[in-house]
C-alpha cells in the first residue's frame, strides 16, 4: 500500500486482515468492497479482495479484481510483481478466458504505461500463446523496420495461423510505432487484420490509435469492422466522445447510415442520408448508392427524386453506362415494390392473427381460470362435506377441466410470435440449436432417437433467441412424432452452412415423411395430420409458428420434395450485408 494513506484506509485494511485471519471471508470481502467504493484509486483493496477470492476458489472474480488492480498500477513497476505472481498461480488451477488477455493487452497500450509493466504484460500473453521462433523473429523485424513492405510480408505469412497465434503476434508489435509519422503503415496493419478477419483485435487497436491522431479513414474502418463483427459497442464508445455529424466524408457517412439503421434510429439515419443528398448532387455513383438506400428503407418519394436526378446526369458520352444504371435502379425499385407487397400482406395477416390471439388471451383467459377455479372449489367443498359426486357428473367435470387446459395450451403456443417481451441479442446458431437438443435429450433417448449437428459452428445471428429456439423445438417434436409412427431407429440431422450472405439450415429425419400432396399445406395455420384430441401439437400450429418466426428473421422455410427417407426442411436466412461501397 501507498505510505500516504488516510487513517480510515489504514483502519479498514487492518479490519480486513483480522477478518481474513479468522476465515470470515464473506465479511472480509464486504469490507474490501467498502474500500473500493470509497477509495477507488487505492489498488490495495482490489489486490486483497482478489487474494481472498482466490483463497475461496472464486477464480473468475479473483481474476477480474486483479485486472482492475493492474489498471491502477500500470505506472508502478514495483507493484507489477504482485500481478505477475498471481497470474502465474491462477493459471495452474483455472483456465483463463481469452477476453482477460485482451483486457490486459488494452492496459498495456496506454501511452502512460511503464515499459517495464508493458514488457511484463507482453510476457504473460506470449507465455500463454507461444509463437514459433520464425514468427517471433518476424515480429521483431516489424518493430525494427516499421515499413509497409515488412508489414505486408508478415501478415501474408500469419494469415493462415490460428487465432491465438495472430493475437500473440499482434501483442508483440510495439504500439509506440503507431504514431502519426507511421500512419500509412498503421492503416496497412488494420487492413491486414481485417483481411484475416481479426475484427475484434482490429477494433481494439483502432480505438487506441484514433485517439493518437484523428483520421476519417481510421474512423470509418472502426465502423466497418464493427459492422462486420455485428457488434457496434466499440463504435458507440467512440461516438460518446466525438461528434461525427459535421464530418465531410462520404465513406464515413455511408457507414453511419448503416450504423444508425442497425440501431433502429431512423431520425439520425435520415439526417445522414440528407447530408449525402445535399452534398453530392452531381455524383452518379453516390446517387445510385442513395437510390438503393432509399428503396431499402422504403423512402420511395426520395428514391423517385434521385431517379429523376440520375436522368439529368446522363450524358451522350456515357449514355449506355447511364442507361444500364437507370435500368438496374428501375429493376431494383420493382423488386422492392414486389417484396413490400408480399411483406405487407404477411404483416397484415400476422398483425390480424396477433391481435386476434391477444384478444382471445384477454377475453378467454380470465373466464377459463374462473371455470377451473369454480370446479376445483366445488370438488373441495364436496370432499370436505363427504359428498361423492356421481360417475356421470365426474366425467363431465373432468372433461371441462381437460378442455379448458387444452384452450390454455393452445393460446400459449402463440407466445413466441405474440410476445413483445423478448430481447434481441447476438447469438451463436450452432450453440442455440444444440441447447434445444440437450433440453429434449431425455425425451429423445427414451424414443431411441439420435441426433447430429454438423457444419459451420461460428455463424452468429442477431435476434430473439427465444423465438429462434422455438423453431427447433417445434421441428424436433414433429420429428419425434414422425419417427415413432414409423417404428424405426430414429436419427435427426441438422446442417448449418453460410454461403455469402445466406445462412442455410437443413433439418431432416428418417420418420414417416410428408406426402407430396400436402407439402404446400403444412405451413397453414390449424392444418395437422395428427389426431387433435390425443396427440401433442395436434392443433396444427407448430409449422405455422416456425414459418412466422423465420419471416421475422428475414428467412423462409420449405420442404425438400426430393428427399424420400423422411422429412427434410430447408431454411434460408438473409444475413447482414458484409460489403462496403
Amino acid at each position: 500500500m501507498d505510505n500516504e494513506i488516510s487513517i480510515e484506509e489504514r483502519e479498514l485494511a487492518t479490519n480486513i486482515y483480522h477478518l481474513r485471519t479468522e476465515k470470515l471471508y464473506t465479511e472480509a470481502i464486504s469490507e474490501c468492497e467498502k474500500g473500493i467504493d470509497k477509495f477507488n484509486d487505492n489498488n490495495f483493496f482490489y489486490k486483497i479482495k482478489g487474494d481472498i477470492l482466490f483463497e475461496i476458489k472464486d477464480y473468475k472474480n479473483a481474476i477480474e479484481c486483479y485486472v482492475a488492480y493492474l489498471g491502477l498500477i500500470y505506472q508502478s513497476p514495483e507493484l507489477f510483481t504482485n500481478f505477475a505472481k498471481f497470474f502465474s498461480k491462477i493459471k495452474t488451477v483455472y483456465t483463463v478466458d481469452k477476453e482477460i488477455y485482451r483486457k490486459i493487452q488494452q492496459i498495456s497500450r496506454n501511452e502512460l504505461c511503464s515499459n517495464v509493466v508493458r514488457n511484463g504484460i507482453l510476457k504473460i500473453i506470449c507465455d500463454y500463446w507461444p509463437l514459433s521462433n520464425s514468427l517471433v523473429e518476424m515480429a521483431n523485424r516489424v518493430n525494427d523496420n516499421f515499413t509497409r513492405e515488412c508489414v505486408d510480408n508478415a501478415f501474408e505469412i500469419i494469415g493462415s495461423e490460428e487465432a491465438c497465434e495472430k493475437i500473440s503476434f499482434l501483442a508483440r508489435l510495439n504500439i509506440n510505432n503507431c504514431n502519426e509519422k507511421n500512419q500509412f503503415v498503421v492503416k496497412t496493419i488494420i487492413k491486414a487484420m481485417e483481411s484475416v478477419q481479426m475484427y475484434e483485435e482490429a477494433s481494439h487497436w483502432l480505438l487506441f490509435i484514433i485517439e493518437l491522431y484523428k483520421d476519417n479513414v481510421l474512423v470509418r474502418s472502426l465502423f466497418r469492422i464493427c459492422r462486420l463483427r455485428n457488434d457496434y459497442s466499440d463504435a458507440i464508445e467512440y461516438m460518446q466522445k466525438h461528434d461525427l455529424f459535421e464530418t465531410q466524408d462520404f465513406n464515413l457517412w455511408y457507414e453511419l447510415v448503416l450504423f444508425y439503421n442497425s440501431q433502429e434510429d431512423e431520425e439520425n439515419r435520415n439526417k445522414i442520408l440528407k447530408k449525402i443528398d445535399d452534398t453530392y448532387p452531381n455524383s452518379m455513383p453516390i446517387s445510385n448508392t442513395l437510390f438503393k438506400f432509399y428503396v431499402e428503407y422504403n423512402m420511395l418519394d426520395n428514391a423517385r427524386a434521385i431517379e429523376q436526378r440520375i436522368d439529368h446526369l446522363r450524358t451522350s458520352k456515357k449514355a449506355k453506362e447511364y442507361e444500364k444504371s437507370v435500368q438496374e435502379n428501375r429493376d431494383l425499385m420493382w423488386k422492392r415494390l414486389n417484396d413490400l407487397i408480399e411483406e405487407q400482406e404477411h404483416n397484415r395477416q400476422l398483425l390480424a392473427i396477433t391481435e386476434l390471439i391477444k384478444g382471445f388471451s384477454h377475453e378467454l383467459g380470465q373466464p377459463i381460470t374462473n371455470i377451473r377455479y369454480a370446479i376445483q372449489l366445488y370438488d373441495m367443498k364436496n370432499e370436505k362435506a363427504g359428498i361423492d359426486v356421481g360417475v356421470s357428473q365426474r366425467i363431465l367435470l373432468d372433461g371441462i377441466l381437460k378442455q379448458t387446459s387444452r384452450v390454455g395450451k393452445l393460446l400459449g403456443r402463440f407466445a413466441p410470435i405474440v410476445s413483445s417481451k423478448n430481447v434481441k441479442t447476438r447469438f451463436n446458431v450452432y450453440d442455440e440449436i444444440k441447447t434445444i437438443f440437450e433440453e429434449l435429450e431425455i425425451r429423445l433417448n427414451s424414443a431411441g432417437i439420435k441426433y447430429n449437428i454438423s457444419g459451420d459452428r461460428g455463424v452468429m445471428l442477431y435476434g430473439e433467441t427465444i423465438q429462434f429456439s422455438q423453431i427447433f423445438y417445434n421441428l424436433i417434436i414433429n420429428s419425434i412424432y414422425a419417427i415413432d409412427k414409423k417404428k424405426c431407429d430414429g436419427i435427426i440431422e441438422v446442417e448449418i452452412e453460410k454461403i455469402e450472405q445466406i445462412l442455410f439450415i437443413r433439418f431432416w429425419d428418417n420418420g414417416i415423411g410428408i406426402p407430396r400432396e400436402i407439402q404446400r399445406k403444412i405451413f397453414d395455420p390449424f392444418y395437422s395430420t395428427k389426431r387433435k384430441e390425443v396427440e401433442e401439437g395436434g392443433e396444427g400450429l407448430g409449422l405455422y409458428i416456425v414459418w412466422n418466426i423465420l419471416k421475422m428473421f428475414k428467412g423462409k422455410i420449405f420442404v425438400d420434395s426430393e428427399y424420400a427417407d423422411g422429412a427434410k426442411f430447408i431454411m434460408q436466412i438473409v444475413m447482414e450485408e458484409e460489403e462496403s461501397v
